[in-house]
């Protein structure tokens, strides 16, 4: 007899209801929780890169091809809105293995859509050609105050974490501003340097052939006791990820001037001593290096003082001249492609970067608090709310020169405008559009030494 069979017995057994939304729950909150964790991670990485020095900034053009004319060495760079700038004088940095190799560029001779040929007007160090795949269009030119044509000394400032290394450049030798600037032509085989035949950087910031030649560069001397030779000095002070060479472009309108000029390293800079943590403070502490250099200045015949700050050098300068002891002694503070607000820098990046706003929220807690330090690496928080000079406007006791251009990339214009907006009695705004990040001298020369000597000639009569 056939064995009787439950007419449910073979049917598959469901899950009750109950159970089924609690294994969505479970899944939505599993995804929501790895989504969570990985926001906080995308923050936390971006609050530990914005306050530790790279080793090396990015080589982010690719170099397409370095070959040779009649006329000498040219390289083809993949089209990038810095590697396209042009102007007058138009010459800018190329920076290729991993920062070990250094050249200067000038004019646009050819470009296609995707792709921009340049003279390569000088090689200083490395080699150029054609094993080089990748490199970086900077604003330098030079790299230290003897191949720009001014003599200097090496000195120290006693800073508050140890001896900083920096340049003193008197105003009694060198070339002003608008004089002709005048490079050793890189050779077709692209020697790493010692050519020694000047050659005009371009017609318009050049005469010609019958040019003034290039001032003899002068080696540096070791100072033992520097007596200034001006009442006025001024202290510059590079940006985040850069060095003393960056402010060299700001000599010539200050030799112009008669200022002297004392350009400073400070912490974490890869020159002057590291803090305990390693770390950027983005200005929250940098400004006592600026401070010392104020004192030193004021130690050795200095009657007044300017304040030149460049990228996040400006933050640094920004802070320096609210915190110092020295107040009556600050002429005035110019700035070019400042960070005037840190928090507005951050949204900028995390935009570029496609962040979300909570991402970059949190990236912000983490470095205003001090449970934060775990992934910032910072031993003291950092008071963002501090360096927003925007919102602290009305605290500003000095005037201010701002240069910034529209088009930066890296720190946007618009709190620059926004402060010049709101202290119009003080801030002097020199609005540029196609210049890129630090890149205004080089750019616009002629405009940037004139905006320069102006402002500071009518603050100082």
């Amino acid at each position: 007899m056939p064995e009787r069979r439950d007419s449910h017995s073979e049917a598959p057994r469901r899950p009750s209801s109950g159970l089924s939304l609690l294994g969505v729950v479970a899944g939505v909150t599993g995804a929501a929780a790895a989504v969570a964790a990985a926001g906080a991670a995308a923050g936390a990485l971006m609050a530990r890169r914005v306050v530790t020095p790279p080793r090396h900034a990015e080589e982010d053009v690719n170099v397409l091809a370095v070959w040779a004319d009649a006329d000498g060495l040219l390289v083809t760079l993949r089209a990038t809105p810095d590697s396209r700038l042009a102007g007058t004088p138009g010459v800018y940095s190329l920076w290729f293995d991993h920062g070990r190799g250094h050249a200067v560029i000038g004019e646009v001779v050819d470009h296609t859509w995707n792709s921009v040929t340049r003279r390569v007007l000088r090689v200083d160090q490395g080699t150029l050609d054609g094993s080089v795949r990748r490199a970086r269009v900077g604003g330098w030119v030079w790299l230290d105050p003897a191949s720009a044509g001014f003599a200097f000394e090496e000195v120290t400032v006693d800073a508050p974490l140890g001896p900083c290394p920096a340049w003193l450049v008197r105003p009694d030798q060198g070339p002003g501003a608008g004089e002709p600037l005048t490079f050793a032509a890189a050779p077709a085989e692209a020697a790493p340097a010692g050519s020694t035949s000047p050659a005009p950087l371009d017609a318009e910031d050049a005469a010609g052939p019958d040019a003034a030649p290039e001032p003899p560069a002068t080696a540096a001397r070791e100072a033992t006791g520097p007596e200034a030779t001006s009442g006025v000095w001024c202290i510059h002070a590079h940006g985040r990820a850069s060095a003393r060479p960056e402010v060299l472009r700001g000599l010539f309108a200050m030799r112009t001037l008669g200022v002297t000029s004392l350009i400073i390293s400070y912490r974490n800079d890869g020159e002057a001593p590291s803090s305990d943590d390693s770390r950027y403070a983005l200005g929250a502490t940098e400004w006592e290096d600026v401070e010392a250099a104020i004192e030193f200045a004021l130690a050795h015949g200095a009657r007044r003082v300017l304040l030149f700050g460049w990228s996040m050098g400006g933050a640094i300068v920004l802070q320096a001249q609210s915190r110092t002891r020295h107040p009556r002694a600050i002429a005035g503070v110019l700035l070019d492609s400042p960070v005037v607000d840190w928090g507005d820098v951050l949204a900028y990046q995390a935009d570029a970067r496609s962040l979300p706003a909570p991402v970059r929220d949190f990236a912000k807690t983490l470095l205003g608090r001090r449970w934060g330090a775990g992934a910032t690496g910072l031993e003291e928080p950092i008071d963002l709310a501090e360096l927003n000079w925007v919102a602290r406007a009305g605290e500003l006791r000095r005037p201010l020169l701002v240069l910034h251009s529209d088009d930066d990339g890296f720190v946007p214009s618009g709190p620059s405008r926004e402060l010049a907006a709101a202290r119009p009695d003080l801030v002097t705004f020199v609005p540029f559009r196609t210049a890129r990040h630090t890149k205004l001298w080089n750019h616009d020369r002629r405009r940037w030494e004139s905006s320069v000597i102006d402002w500071v000639r009518d603050r100082l009569g």
